[in-house]
């Protein structure tokens, strides 16, 4: 009797997961595309560039394991390790769901945390609506070394954290920091504390600086995007873009600051941010039946918001944010084995759900799906009644 039911509950979350990546992804495809190419130029153009060709250059890892296995850039090869990722992501998403289970001390607590992960803006709706990029591949980086760190294998951890480096910079900020205290709080009254830290942390820190001082951007990623455009056939024009590939340090500061000065930009960060700080305060304060204790982990979840003055992509850096905080809920859940998670009051429950719903995926151009569709559909019916 247990056995059927616990499968017919990963079934259920397998239908709500598939069907909404789905849905998703054939929106986009028929409105930004209207044709069967899973991803746009610009996105394939990052899995085209590796160090054969171009060099050391920053993001070139996947780039050059293609490059070598395939021996050339391949449309069908990018297209299948993208759905195997989104697949493995839906997967190991199920599977820590059924693990969680007994944490909970109610199936209604359980089925609320359950949905607000699944329709959550930042996690499977924004990887698909802004399917191709390598923010997935990084976040699956992450688990892979969270998980070996969890074993003890420090060594082979660090390893993996390099990996994550050199398939994207920003790895450093978003992934690498918050580990770092994870394992300052779990190590804190232990002797061999800095030993962990050296052996966890040595290599990737010898890579950022590597990749810091030797490393380069392709500076002719415009012409690779055009290349591609013409055997694609898509049309990606914004070349002027690609420049943002070899802005410096100052320029991309510079970058960020400008885009902040932005009402519209202003609106859609405040909307992330007061969605960030109420799951928050859901997951963190409200679901925590033994009571909210100040802890230095608890910053984690901010790490990625640093990049709002590096980069405009904000939509970005906040799924970022929102996918460490999962997790953070998920390990404070271990953290105490005689812990159970409570569920707030419905009205707060039902409130994050429907804002799930109404926000739809953040987007990479920081706006919200449905909210904006109401919002223009709005507008044209006051000025064409």
């Amino acid at each position: 009797m247990l056995h059927s039911l616990i499968k017919k509950q990963n079934a259920f979350y397998s239908i709500i997961t598939f069907s909404y990546c789905i849905f998703f992804y054939l929106y986009s495809l028929f409105t930004e595309h209207n044709n069967f190419v899973l991803l746009d130029s610009w996105k394939y153009a990052m899995y085209a560039i590796n160090y054969n060709d171009y060099g050391f250059v920053k993001r070139g890892f996947i780039g050059t394991l293609f490059k070598n296995i395939f021996g050339t850039f391949s449309i069908q090869a990018v297209n299948c390790l993208f759905a195997l990722q989104l697949l493995l992501a839906i997967l190991l998403t199920i599977y820590f769901l059924h693990k969680i289970r007994d944490k909970f001390n109610s199936s209604k607590s359980y089925l609320v945390f359950s949905l607000i992960i699944l329709l959550s803006p930042a996690t499977f709706s924004h990887f698909v609506f802004d399917f191709g990029r390598l923010d997935l591949t990084i976040t699956l980086v992450f688990l892979l070394q969270f998980y070996l760190y969890k074993k003890n294998l420090l060594i082979i951890s660090s390893i993996v954290s390099c990996i994550g480096i050199l398939t994207h910079e920003i790895y450093i900020i978003i992934f690498t920091f918050p580990l770092l205290i994870f394992v300052l709080h779990e190590n804190n009254h232990r002797k061999d504390t800095f030993l962990s830290l050296f052996k966890l942390m040595t290599l990737p820190a010898i890579t950022t600086l590597l990749l810091y001082c030797f490393g380069k951007y392709e500076p002719g990623l415009n012409i690779l995007v055009a290349h591609l455009n013409t055997d694609i056939g898509l049309d990606w024009n914004y070349f002027d873009s690609a420049k943002v590939w070899t802005r410096s340090l100052s320029d991309n500061i510079s970058m960020g600051m400008d885009n902040l000065k932005s009402l519209r930009k202003l609106f859609y960060l405040f909307m992330m941010s007061f969605y960030l700080l109420g799951t928050f305060l859901y997951f963190i304060v409200l679901s925590v039946k033994n009571g909210f204790k100040i802890s230095i982990v608890y910053i984690t979840p901010f790490f990625p918001l640093v990049l709002i003055f590096l980069g405009i992509d904000n939509s970005r850096w906040f799924s970022f944010s929102n996918i460490l905080l999962y997790m953070l809920f998920v390990w404070t859940m271990f953290e105490e084995k005689g812990k159970k998670i409570q569920q707030p009051f419905l009205g707060c429950s039902i409130c994050i759900l429907v804002l799930n719903l109404v926000l739809g995926p953040y987007g990479v151009i920081d706006s919200f799906f449905w909210a904006q569709k109401g919002l223009n559909n709005f507008l044209l019916f006051i000025h064409y009644p």
